[in-house]
């Protein structure tokens, strides 16, 4: 058993067409969380999930220089410039590079944005992450957690493009977390170790004892203050993997 899926039936001519595909065996159950900074009406962080027609699940999240409209402004702007060349048909890597090459062909350009993108193949549970600035990914199995981390810069800063390409398999009920640098920095105020917050963050994730997507998310942006006034715009993004037996 091969599950399988079709597109609606169309006719013409005196045919009738239709196209099963298979199913994936992977999905991915995501939720996305944000705090914006007190005293500014838009988050500057942005961050997007969706599915393409091929059966990779995209994870990004953009994290604009400052808080409020400016800061969001340039982070919509790098998310939607990706996003038209991924649905363009481009490879995550020429993605990038164009994105970073339009972004330097823009004289008004002042501020920057940070990149982290993870691309999850649904039908091997493998994943690519991308990053350009943007802080710590989290890739949480059980109770191990790996962190993942690139010292780049953001998109759009160097003529000549620094990007991390990394790849990872996922297996079923590993859990994916993206943050932004806010959640970084609320979580050292919070705990009271500015300089290893990274990894106080890697431990607290590990000893999580919920499971959904929903309450991870909730917990870390406690745990790193976002119930109070967090200095910066804090994201969250939280992805779990699940797999079909047949």
């Amino acid at each position: 058993g091969v599950e399988m899926s079709g597109i609606p039936a169309q006719s013409g001519g005196g045919v009738l067409r239709t196209c099963f595909y298979q199913k994936p065996p992977y999905h991915l159950e995501h939720v996305i969380r944000t705090v914006r900074a007190p005293g500014y009406a838009r988050c500057g962080d942005t961050s997007e999930a969706f599915t393409d027609a091929q059966g990779s699940q995209y994870l990004i999240l953009s994290d604009g220089m400052g808080s409020g409209q400016e800061a969001f402004n340039d982070s919509r702007h790098v998310m939607d410039l990706l996003e038209e060349f991924l649905e363009a048909g481009f490879s995550e890597e020429t993605s990038v590079k164009l994105l970073h090459a339009v972004m330097m062909e823009q004289p008004e350009h002042q501020s920057f944005s940070t990149l982290d993108l993870s691309v999850i193949d649904l039908y091997d549970g493998s994943m690519q992450l991308v990053k350009m600035g943007g802080t710590a990914t989290f890739i949480k199995s059980g109770n191990k957690v790996e962190t993942i981390e690139a010292a780049t810069l953001p998109v759009g800063m160097m003529e000549q493009p620094e990007t991390m390409f990394i790849k990872r398999q996922l297996k079923d009920k590993d859990i994916v977390i993206m943050i932004s640098d806010g959640v970084v920095e609320g979580f050292g105020e919070q705990q009271g170790e500015k300089g290893n917050a990274v990894a106080r963050i890697a431990e607290a994730i590990g000893n999580l004892s919920v499971q959904s997507s929903k309450d991870i998310a909730v917990k870390i942006l406690t745990m790193a203050g976002g119930k109070e006034k967090p200095g910066d715009d804090m994201t969250v993004l939280v992805a779990s993997c699940h797999k079909k037996y047949r």
